[in-house]
């Protein structure tokens, strides 16, 4: 039972640096437009695509039980986040829509000639 405990503390303690971690660079401003927002609208953008392991929401703990299997945590776990978000840049929302999308959304096009079928409006 003791050791139990201690597991479950040690991985909330993780889980609480993840979100620290996490919160404190979205906490910066975009670095784009220089702006600040609530950091709850900013997002993370990968500088370079190819070197992107996963999705940075994706290992962030959810809902607030700490047996859930998604709030689960390690040292590795920060480690990655860490990892991760330096190969990132902080942007809000606009400006991580015109880094995605391109100028003129070219690239909106090219999805739009790659898959005629799709409803992808102009």
């Amino acid at each position: 039972q003791a050791q139990r405990e201690m597991r479950l503390a040690e991985r909330m303690e993780f889980r609480r640096e993840l979100e620290r971690i996490y919160m404190e660079f979205r906490s910066r401003p975009c670095a784009d437009c220089n702006k600040s927002f609530p950091y709850q609208i900013m997002q993370a953008h990968h500088i370079d695509r190819t070197k992107k392991e996963f999705d940075i929401p994706s290992i962030m703990p959810r809902g607030k039980n700490p047996h859930s299997k998604t709030s689960k945590t390690s040292r590795r776990m920060v480690e990655r986040l860490a990892s991760e978000l330096n190969k990132c840049v902080n942007l809000c929302p606009n400006c991580h829509l015109e880094r995605e999308w391109g100028p003129n959304g070219s690239l909106r096009k090219h999805f739009k000639k790659k898959y005629s079928t799709a409803n992808v409006k102009n």
